[in-house]
């Protein structure tokens, strides 16, 4: 999944696959990336229209189950 940089203190990028709802999120903490699976479109609609993106993922999708550790791809975030 292609991931895009946000502007974030915790968050270096994020990655949508709408017809999926799965939701990829790259934390700097860790160099680690969580894909978060069955994301419904408002909530990943919010964090990616979120001023605060780390909030608004804080919030709305951090806690959300199922979630794994994905690897990240090289340099961190995915290029197409």
């Amino acid at each position: 999944m292609d991931r895009i940089p946000v502007a974030s203190s915790p968050i270096r990028s994020v990655g949508d696959d709408f017809p999926n709802s799965v939701l990829e999120v790259e934390l700097l903490a860790g160099s680690r990336v969580d894909r978060h699976d069955d994301v419904p479109l408002p909530v990943d609609n919010e964090l990616m229209a979120a001023e605060s993106k780390g909030s608004s993922f804080n919030e709305s999708v951090r806690d959300l189950d199922p979630f794994e550790e994905v690897e990240p791809a090289p340099g961190g975030v995915d290029r197409p």
